[in-house]
């Protein structure tokens, strides 16, 4: 029931905007660190060897990487590395094949790695078989595919796949809103996959929903648009729409003089493409984003500044909206393990991420990946952040904070 197959490329469309957006040049490795902190210590023991993997074809976030990267420099500059030990990356680039991902898998067993940190790589579940063999867990942001989702050697920091589909219905009806209309792909069992979520979450809530459908390959959104205001809901939503129809969406809904709350998930290019009509769409993130920073809570606002200033520092100021998401979650990963002083062989590193309870992740919310966030998946957090387009292109916070899905996950 949680194939992400079902939905093509929809989770790396989520993983996208967690991202960030955009399709910059990830460059090359990071370059010069950061300003020293006054109490700055620098790790000299023995590295620890990770495997890193990321899809960097076309449609891939080579940012996600250089994130990565400058993160673990500044870990290992800069905070003394996982208690006293360097990070030290074994990269792997695929073109998101199962064949190139099990490359990568062989590769990192035979360089002997402690675990192997994914970003935006739609392989993974193909790499799975080969590590869990050699002992050496999988941690990444989100699940890209079903056995991700649910394997017991896997670790995801981010939201699960099924609360960032129901958090919208929570958001909204906490907004005074009574029903919303969602886009789905019209592949199999899409909408047996949606209602099987989405229903015991509306119950409980008491909002209603519909469920438009429509063809990847050749949606007509002014049609589509035209269907889901027929049915006038409250909130039109587009969750997992790669931009170019996140554009057109927004087009055909303003253009028709649509009064109610639209909602486009991970996208922000239509930003830039139509910024008269961007105005009031609403967005998420399961993290607190760089360009709002303002708005976040001191303690975040400390943390972005820190990802701002390493970011530049290295060179990739470019990068900024592609590269958080690696940058968030190899701070979260030292920041657990640092804690945990625990085994740093890929058994012990499992051990130590699962413990892991009410951790507070680098620029996100406090995250458990005990298995308590989602039950049943791999997931460490329920949470995301609703955000709203200005005037002039700005975002900022739609929603107070964190919308937590703990009341209304499965338990």
């Amino acid at each position: 029931m949680r194939s992400i197959r079902r939905f093509g490329c929809l989770a790396v469309g989520l993983l996208v905007v967690l991202a960030g957006c955009g399709d910059e040049d990830g460059g090359g490795a990071a370059g010069t660190a950061a300003e020293p902190l006054a109490d700055a210590k620098v790790a000299t023991g023995e590295p620890i060897k990770v495997g890193l993997v990321n899809t960097e074809t076309a449609r891939g976030i080579p940012g996600w990487r250089v994130g990565s990267e400058v993160a673990a420099d500044y870990v290992d500059r800069q905070l003394g590395g996982i208690n006293g030990r360097p990070i030290k990356y074994e990269v792997c680039k695929t073109q998101g094949t199962p064949e190139s991902a099990i490359d990568c898998a062989n590769r990192l067993v035979e360089a002997k790695v402690a675990f192997v940190q994914v970003g935006a790589e739609a392989g993974g579940d193909a790499m799975l078989p080969i590590l869990n063999s050699a002992k050496i867990p999988l941690v990444g942001h989100t699940a890209i595919g079903q056995q991700q989702q649910v394997d017991p050697n896997a670790v995801f920091l981010g939201a699960a796949i099924e609360s960032l589909f129901a958090a919208p219905l929570k958001f909204y009806k906490d907004k005074g809103k009574k029903s919303i209309t969602f886009f789905f792909s019209d592949g199999p069992g899409a909408k047996a996959w949606a209602d099987g979520l989405l229903k015991p979450v509306a119950d409980k809530l008491g909002i209603h929903y519909d469920i438009v459908q429509y063809s990847p390959a050749n949606p007509d959104w002014s049609v589509l648009a035209a269907t889901a205001m027929a049915k006038k809901p409250d909130v039109i939503a587009g969750l997992g729409l790669v931009d170019a129809s996140c554009t057109a969406l927004v087009t055909a809904l303003r253009t028709s003089g649509y009064a109610g709350d639209v909602y486009v998930g991970g996208c922000s290019k239509f930003i830039e493409a139509v910024p008269d009509q961007a105005v009031g769409v609403q967005i998420f993130s399961d993290g607190w984003r760089h360009d709002v920073m303002d708005e976040a809570p001191a303690g975040k606002k400390a943390e972005l500044q820190t990802y701002v200033k390493a970011m530049t520092a290295a060179g990739h100021a470019d990068l900024l909206t592609t590269a958080g998401g690696g940058f968030g979650d190899t701070m979260t990963i030292a920041r657990i393990l640092t804690a945990a002083k625990g085994d740093l062989t890929g058994p012990g590193v499992l051990k130590s991420l699962k413990a892991a309870k009410s951790v507070d992740a680098f620029a996100g919310p406090r995250i458990s990946c005990d298995g308590s966030a989602w039950k049943g998946t791999t997931a460490c957090s329920n949470s995301v952040i609703f955000y709203e387009v200005k005037a002039g292109g700005k975002i900022g916070v739609a929603s107070d904070g964190f919308v937590g899905m703990s009341d209304l996950a499965p338990r």
